[in-house]
């Protein structure tokens, strides 16, 4: 399985040395995490020739809206954010989530905060 987190600027994530230490962690050998510098005007080409090639993306800054365009679905709270972050296909559809919301509200509760 192979996955990716797009964004530009891109060069600082870590985002491939997590995915991939966690791989090796819980002994998942099929699996590799890439990071992909885009431009903007590279978002159309992407997402019709390169994303048929991930099981999913992850998306961080600037995309995060601008990737809203190419999905056939996304989750209730990405309507309601405007963007998505992680971008995965399901039945031969692309679906985008946002798991932002749910982090900041994790971390809230964690430290104590009601909302």
């Amino acid at each position: 399985m192979k996955f990716a987190v797009i964004g530009n600027p891109i060069d600082k994530s870590l985002s491939p040395q997590l995915h991939n230490i966690l791989y090796e962690k819980l002994n998942i050998s099929n699996c590799s995490f890439e990071k992909i510098c885009l431009e903007s005007n590279e978002l159309d080409d992407f997402f019709n020739n390169d994303f048929s090639q991930f099981n999913g993306i992850n998306v961080t800054i600037p995309f995060k809206g601008k990737v809203v365009k190419f999905l056939d679905i996304i989750d209730d709270e990405a309507k309601i954010l405007g963007n998505v972050n992680c971008i995965t296909k399901l039945n031969n559809m692309i679906c985008g989530f946002n798991t932002d919301k749910h982090g900041f509200d994790m971390l809230l509760i964690k430290n104590g905060h009601k909302y």
